[in-house]
């Protein structure tokens, strides 16, 4: 797991920026949709998601994501 000390955390101009917050589910094998929030907002709720061992991904409020193939969250959790 990556240390917090090591994430950047976004400059001031890009925390009022639009996110998705997305929940992999391995048993649909999909990617859902759960809110649209501020970068800030989203950053908060994945860490306290982390602390009840429910971990949320943040994307670009434009992203598709069908395009992504299952694979994809294993490849995001081993390169930490």
């Amino acid at each position: 797991m990556a240390s917090p000390l090591e994430i950047p955390l976004p400059q001031y101009e890009y925390t009022t920026i639009r996110v998705v917050v997305y929940f992999y589910s391995s048993r649909l094998c999909l990617w859902i949709p759960i809110m649209f929030l501020s970068l800030v907002e989203a950053i908060s709720l994945h860490h306290k998601g982390l602390l009840h061992g429910v971990e949320f991904f943040i994307f670009p409020a434009d992203l598709n994501s069908w395009v992504f193939s299952s694979d994809t969250i294993n490849e995001a959790k081993s390169s930490r």
